[in-house]
C-alpha cells in the first residue's frame, strides 16, 4: 500500500518515539538516546517520531521520517521563545483561558499534560492557525526535518486547568478549555466539560483542529517558500472505533501518517482477563489501521507494556528493550505482521519513547504476504513467503494446525508443536526458509 513510508511488505518497519524530550531530564526516564544509539537504530529505522535530534539522524539514514513535535492548542516556545508575558502583552485576545467545571469563566490556563511550557492558544482564530503553520513550517525547513510531529489530536476538550507548568498549580476535576478575553470580555469557544479520559465531545472544538490540520497542510502545499521542501505531516490521534467515522476521514484527507499509540497493548493492559480489552482492542486496532492504510495514510503503532511505570501484574518496569519477554515481542511482531499491509511502522518498548529501542531479531525478513488475513474464532493468521504470524485475540487457550510441509521457528525461540498452543493474549511470529506460500 503507497503511503509516505518505503514499501514494508515482508519486514518489520520500525519506528522510533522521541529521541530526547528538548529539556533537561529530570531523572524519571533514561533518555535522550545518544548519538552512538541513533546511529546503531537508524540504517534499521524508516522514521522517528518527535526528534530533538535531527541531525543524528539525518546522518546516518538520509531521507527517512524525521519528523518535530508540536501541539495544536499551545505556542511552541521552544521555537518561539515567547513566554505567558509576552502573549499577554502583545496578543492577550490568542491566549486561551480555562472555564471552571460549572462552566464559569477564569483566568486560569488549561493544560494539555505535557512538560513544556506552552501557553495554549486560541486555535479558533484563522490568525492564530495562520501563524502556527508558518513558524512550524519554517522552523522544520531550517533545521533538517522533513515532517511536523502533531500530538494529542484528540476529538475531544481533555485540557485540564489550572495549568502546573505555568504555575498556576493543581489541575482540577472538570476544569476545561473554554475561551478567551477580548477587550477585557470574554468571549467562549467551547462549552463541553473535561473527564478523567478524553474529556467530551465538542462539535466546535473538533471544527476547529480539522480546520487547524487542513489549514496547515494547505500552506504547506502552497506556500513558496514550503512547498518545495514537501513537508510531510503525522498525527497522534486516540482511534473510535473499528473504521474511520467521518470526522476522521476528513482529517486522514489532510495528513500523510498517523500514531496509534494504544496499539495493540494498550500499555501492557491487553494481557490481564480483568480488563476485558481483548478481542474488542485487537480487532478495532486492525481494521481501522488497515482501513488508514488504504486511504494511503501511514500508520505507527506504539506497543508500550507498562503503565505508570510498572507492569500488568504491579512490578517495576524496565526501559530497557532488552527485557521484554518472548511473548511481549512475539505479540507485538504477529500482531503488526497481520495488520501490515505494506504502510505501518511499530514501535516496541516496555515504557515510554526517548528510549533506545532495536533489537537484532526486527532486521529478520518474513517475506510477501500469501493472501488475506485467515480467523478462525479468536484465531487470526497470516501466512507469508517466510513465515507465518498467529494472535490469539482471546483469553483462552487456543490450538492451531500449522500447515504441513514446512519447518517453522519461532522470531523469538519458543518452543514449537503442531498443533501449536497458543495462550490467551498470546502470539507467534513464526519463519521458515521454504515457501510459505505453497
Amino acid at each position: 500500500m503507497h503511503t509516505i513510508l518505503p514499501d514494508t511488505n515482508g519486514r518489520f518497519g520500525l519506528i522510533q518515539i522521541i529521541d530526547d524530550y528538548g529539556r533537561a531530564n529530570d531523572g524519571s526516564i533514561l533518555g535522550p538516546l545518544s548519538d552512538s544509539q541513533i546511529r546503531t537504530e537508524a540504517s534499521h529505522y524508516d522514521s522517528v517520531w518527535a526528534s530533538f535530534k535531527p541531525g543524528a539522524w539525518n546522518a546516518s539514514h538520509p531521507g527517512m521520517i524525521v519528523s518535530r513535535y508540536t501541539i495544536p492548542n499551545e505556542d511552541n516556545a521552544l521555537i518561539s521563545r515567547r513566554d505567558l508575558a509576552w502573549w499577554q502583552k502583545h496578543h492577550p485576545d490568542w491566549v486561551l483561558y480555562a472555564c471552571d467545571a460549572k462552566g464559569n469563566p477564569t483566568r486560569e490556563l488549561p493544560w494539555s499534560g505535557v512538560g513544556f511550557a506552552d501557553v495554549p492558544l486560541d486555535i479558533h482564530n484563522p490568525a492564530v492557525v495562520g501563524y502556527q503553520a508558518h513558524q512550524l513550517g519554517n522552523y522544520l525547513k531550517a533545521n533538517g526535518y522533513n515532517t511536523l510531529a502533531v500530538d494529542n489530536f484528540t476529538f475531544a476538550n481533555y485540557m485540564p486547568a489550572p495549568n502546573p507548568v505555568l504555575g498556576q498549580g493543581k489541575p482540577q476535576t472538570g476544569w476545561y478549555a473554554c475561551g478567551v478575553y477580548a477587550d477585557g470580555r470574554f468571549v467562549r469557544r467551547y462549552g463541553s466539560t473535561g473527564s478523567s479520559d478524553f474529556g467530551a465531545p465538542d462539535p466546535v472544538w473538533i471544527a476547529d483542529l480539522l480546520n487547524w490540520i487542513a489549514t496547515t497542510r494547505k500552506i504547506f502545499d502552497a506556500d513558496q517558500q514550503l512547498a518545495r521542501h514537501h513537508l510531510k505531516i503525522l498525527v497522534n490521534h486516540p482511534i473510535l472505533g473499528g473504521t474511520p467515522n467521518s470526522d476522521e476521514r476528513q482529517m486522514l484527507r489532510s495528513i500523510d501518517g498517523v500514531v496509534v499509540e494504544n496499539g495493540f497493548t494498550k500499555y501492557g493492559q491487553y494481557i490481564s482477563p480483568r480488563s476485558r480489552l481483548l478481542p474488542t482492542l485487537f480487532t478495532q486496532s486492525l481494521s481501522w489501521m488497515q482501513a488508514a492504510q488504504s486511504s494511503h495514510v501511514a500508520v505507527f503503532v506504539t506497543d508500550y507494556f507498562c503503565k505508570g511505570g510498572v507492569t500488568s501484574s504491579g512490578a517495576p518496569c524496565s526501559y530497557d528493550p532488552s527485557t521484554l519477554s518472548a511473548s511481549q515481542v512475539d505479540w507485538a511482531l504477529a500482531t503488526y505482521a497481520i495488520t501490515n499491509n505494506g504502510g505501518a511502522d511499530v514501535y516496541i518498548a516496555p515504557q515510554g519513547g526517548d528510549n533506545y529501542s532495536y533489537r537484532a531479531e526486527y532486521a529478520r525478513t518474513y517475506g510477501a504476504p500469501c493472501g488475506s488475513i485467515e480467523q478462525t474464532g479468536a484465531i487470526y493468521a497470516r501466512r507469508f513467503q517466510g513465515g507465518m504470524a498467529i494472535v490469539n485475540a482471546s483469553y483462552t487457550t487456543q490450538t492451531v494446525a500449522l500447515p504441513l510441509h514446512h519447518t517453522y521457528t519461532d522470531i523469538e525461540g519458543r518452543a514449537l508443536s503442531n498443533p501449536l498452543t497458543v495462550n490467551g493474549a498470546d502470539g507467534y511470529m513464526l519463519l521458515t526458509s521454504t515457501d510459505g506460500c505453497s
